[in-house]
């Protein structure tokens, strides 16, 4: 098991069968929700928590007003008609000055100035900036009438290019955002029946995880496996031009390529707190071995809560005849949504496609390990904290009415 980083060269690790003891007694408190539990009041405090959350994010203490005065954005042309208007004060008032004097003090160029200084001796004051490529109205009515077709086809932006060839795709794409278009994926029909979610078990799981986020005596634990083909690698790679293809890398082609590696992770709202390696497929006595190895490990006499989802080895007899298994609070099947730990995978996955090549197991085992130990960690905790919260209020809010 690991509860940091290791450092390369210095750790060799090892795969090894280890006996399970039976622990009786941790020092460590299990925390227990009162059952009975009222949306509206969950709701509020949920909210309150993210209010602090987003406070921390901004520098603010609570105290301070969330809200604040968003100033209205300066366009393009607001900053050029400004930056004219500027000129033409500081001709006005130093006449004798030459074009390069100008120039330097505005921190313009020499020709916006030639052009301001020739807009005053002609026009005696200077016009206000009009953008370039501004379309007719006619040119806009056709866009406007080929976009009314877009929704009714498959039709993509692409395609409406190639009719208005004079606008830019990025004006036709916010044309279509506009229009409240967006490109989605179309919605597939399955053949099965539709899972129908518990929402009083839903709403249960947030009042749990809620009170005791409220309790400053209390931590919140998630715990989830990942699994580690060691095969895997990034779909794209920077290669020389004049590369041969005979040297060309090779998607998925990788020296220890027929190994997966199974992990077992346990997060707080902070940070990785402890992982396991395994070789194979994880078992009800893995799982029992890890948790007795990770509880013991946190600072003692405080109270925690462990969300966990739903997979077989976790509700196994095995488990559920053990000391541990009393810190386990388990999660409504397939809202994976509502267990931070599988948002903070996100990361992981993605660091783990562009690993560097290795040629052993062990230089893999301590890559993946030091991927969950990211020094980075710490801030990308704070994202995930928050959009954990968001979950919880989104579910709640859809669930709470059921």
């Amino acid at each position: 098991m690991y509860y940091g980083p290791v450092e390369e060269g210095l750790h060799r690790p090892e795969m090894v069968r280890r006996p399970v003891e039976a622990v009786t007694h941790f020092d460590q408190r299990v925390f227990s929700s009162d059952d009975r539990f009222d949306g509206e009041y969950v709701k509020n405090a949920l909210l309150g928590i993210q209010k602090k959350a987003v406070l921390e994010k901004t520098g603010c203490t609570v105290e301070c007003e969330l809200e604040k005065a968003v100033e209205k954005p300066v366009t393009w042309r607001d900053k050029v008609n400004a930056k004219k208007a500027f000129i033409k004060r500081v001709i006005e008032k130093h006449g004798d000055w030459t074009v390069s004097e100008i120039a330097q003090f505005t921190y313009s160029s020499r020709n916006t100035v030639k052009k301001t200084m020739r807009e005053m001796r002609m026009f005696g004051d200077v016009e206000d900036y009009c953008y370039n490529f501004l379309k007719t109205e006619e040119e806009k009515e056709r866009l406007d009438v080929t976009l009314d077709l877009v929704e009714d086809s498959y039709m993509t932006v692409n395609c409406v290019k190639r009719l208005h060839p004079t606008f830019s795709r990025f004006k036709i794409r916010k044309a279509m955002k506009d229009r409240g278009l967006r490109y989605r994926m179309m919605k597939t029909v399955s053949t099965k029946p539709p899972r129908i979610p518990n929402s009083t078990r839903i709403c249960r799981v947030i009042s749990h995880i809620t009170q005791a986020l409220c309790d400053p005596s209390t931590t919140v634990m998630y715990v989830d496996e990942m699994k580690f083909p060691l095969k895997q690698t990034a779909k794209k790679k920077w290669q020389h031009k004049d590369l041969p293809d005979s040297l060309m890398m090779v998607e998925n082609a990788r020296p220890v390529e027929k190994t997966t590696l199974t992990v077992i992770a346990l997060c707080s709202l902070k940070k990785f707190e402890a992982v396991q390696v395994y070789s194979g497929e994880v078992t009800a006595v893995d799982f029992v071995y890890f948790l007795n190895n990770a509880m013991a490990s946190l600072p003692p006499r405080q109270s925690y809560t462990i969300v966990a989802d739903n997979a077989t080895w976790h509700k196994a007899d095995l488990v559920s005849a053990t000391k541990v298994s009393k810190f386990l609070f388990f999660n409504e099947p397939k809202i994976f949504q509502l267990n931070m730990v599988e948002n903070a995978f996100s990361f992981v996955r993605h660091a783990f496609r562009i690993r560097r090549t290795v040629e052993t197991v062990e230089e893999e085992i301590c890559q993946i390990v030091n991927l969950f130990f990211d020094s980075k960690n710490e801030k990308r905790f704070k994202g995930y904290y928050r959009n954990h919260l968001r979950m919880l209020v989104e579910f709640l809010e859809k669930h709470k009415m059921k």
